[in-house]
């Protein structure tokens, strides 16, 4: 991860350094090996620049993207793709694990605000294969899936063709998973209990 930061770090530098190097407006810097009269990466390198530059590489993309759905350049089923690919990865503090009983009281203060059954999920082997086991019950429920960690939109896809006939929705739900009275998933959580 840190590779990643300073490889975006370097290239963006030095393309904003060439660039103004280019329209006249700077000297280039030139760095070699020369252990008597070496300087640290930091006195020629700004870290600032590199959160500008990255910004607007990204409001550029966005601008892009824009002027093309003004066009009708852009479909709807891309336009949808980029908006959940924009959610993506979806992560959590909650963990993996298996409920104590496979019933558990919800708290009593947000019972009603539990409005229709909701499932929980990760894209994680054991949540799917809880997910693939109670498919039946959870499709009797009708109930919404919550995808509360997963990498990427083409993993969020792969989920939901266990059941395209749910809704399923790619969010964090460890504020949701706490106020009902648990810290873990999977789970189905109804008005009546939460179930795993």
């Amino acid at each position: 991860m840190r590779f990643n930061h300073l490889h975006s770090l370097l290239h963006l530098h030095t393309q904003a350094k060439v660039e103004k190097y280019l329209a006249g407006e700077t000297e280039p810097n030139i760095i070699a090996i020369d252990l008597d009269n070496s300087v640290a990466l930091d006195q020629v390198i700004n870290y600032e620049d590199y959160f500008d530059l990255v910004e607007l590489d990204e409001t550029k993309i966005h601008r892009e993207r824009a002027e093309r759905a003004i066009r009708g350049e852009i479909s709807k089923d891309e336009l949808v793709d980029d908006m959940l690919s924009m959610m993506f990865p979806v992560t959590t503090e909650m963990r993996v694990a298996r409920m104590p009983s496979s019933v558990q009281v919800i708290n009593p203060q947000y019972r009603d605000a539990v409005t229709s059954p909701m499932v929980v999920i990760g894209a994680d082997e054991y949540s799917l294969g809880w997910f693939r086991t109670n498919i039946d019950e959870i499709s009797r429920f009708n109930a919404v899936v919550l995808v509360t960690q997963v990498d990427s939109l083409i993993d969020f896809q792969a989920i939901q063709q266990f059941a395209p006939h749910l809704v399923f929705q790619p969010v964090a739900a460890d504020d949701l998973l706490r106020s009902v009275g648990v810290d873990m998933y999977p789970v189905l959580i109804t008005r009546e209990g939460i179930y795993q």
